[in-house]
């Protein structure tokens, strides 16, 4: 028998034991290849696909069971809600809307309604400015409406019409009084742009007015606009009536000058015509009536300017 010293290596190595020398080998994985997740993922897909078909069916089931239940039928006479209107009638928007025979109306469900469609067709109508229109369920509609500003009576080729700030020409509305001065002048004019610039210099006038003429006695009953800017305005007190020449600016200082001058002018004149108010430094005054020492007609006069 050897002795442990005896053994040689190779019948240590050969009798399958590790070497000492060498690294244990790992086991290697094996790489699947992507082709094989392929079925698994075109699976998921189709089953997502069968639940999603089948949630449309039946949500499509839902909404014409809806639109078959009595519970979301519309009445307009009982559920149309019209909100926002002071001018525009009731009747004249349902009519707008398509339910203008309401004895004959079948009621049919909300969802029927088209929404866009409503909206615009209430926005045809002349005094509705912007329209919001909505379902309120289980069977109303809400129409909320935004009407026109009106801001003056306008001549419209011999006819007077109410006109907004736009320039829109409006049909006066037959439940509605309005006490503002006629404009002439506009009807003229078709540009819109130049239409409204010249009511932007008619809003100012007005403004400063209000301001001006409140206790004087004095109020505005036409005013006339043109190309130029000028505004023309005539003036009535009592008897008295003067056309007034008041430009394109500085609206608040010729309306304090008109009122403390034109008394002093008809002490003078007891009838004028016209007063121009465009220069800084004087006033232009055109009596009416003709000099009781001549006969003939005063001509204009310039009186002196009033410093506030």
């Amino acid at each position: 028998m050897a002795s442990p010293e005896q053994i040689s290596f190779l019948e240590v190595w050969e009798a399958g034991e590790p070497s000492p020398f060498r690294r244990p080998e790992r086991p290697v994985g094996v790489r699947r290849s992507r082709r094989t997740r392929w079925p698994r993922m075109a699976g998921i897909v189709l089953v997502d696909f069968a639940v999603l078909v089948t949630l449309l069916a039946v949500c499509w089931k839902v909404v014409e069971r809806a639109q078959q239940s009595s519970r979301f039928a519309l009445s307009p006479a009982r559920d149309v809600r019209l909100m926002g209107n002071h001018f525009v009638e009731r009747d004249q928007v349902l009519d707008q809307l398509g339910f203008d025979d309401l004895a004959a109306w079948s009621p049919s469900s909300i969802f029927d309604v088209n929404l866009a469609e409503a909206r615009k067709r209430a926005e045809s109508l002349p005094w509705v400015r912007s329209a919001a229109v909505s379902r309120v369920f289980p069977h109303g509609l809400a129409l909320r409406i935004e009407e026109q500003n009106p801001v003056a009576f306008a001549n419209a080729d011999g006819r007077i019409e109410l006109v907004d700030s736009q320039g829109t020409f409006l049909p006066a509305p037959p439940k509605a009084t309005f006490d503002f001065p006629v404009i002439h002048g506009l009807n003229a004019i078709a540009n819109a742009a130049q239409r409204e610039d010249l009511l932007n210099s008619y809003s100012r006038f007005i403004g400063a007015a209000h301001d001006e003429l409140s206790g004087s006695g004095w109020q505005i009953s036409e005013v006339y606009l043109s190309d130029g800017g000028n505004v023309r305005a005539l003036l009535v007190q009592g008897d008295q009536t003067i056309m007034a020449d008041f430009g394109d600016r500085d609206y608040h200082q010729r309306l304090a000058r008109f009122t403390a001058l034109a008394p002093r002018a008809l002490q003078t004149y007891l009838k004028i015509n016209s007063m121009d108010l465009r220069y800084s430094n004087e006033v232009v005054v055109d009596p009416a009536l003709p000099d009781p020492q001549t006969g003939s007609r005063t001509q204009p006069q310039a009186m002196p300017n009033v410093h506030q």
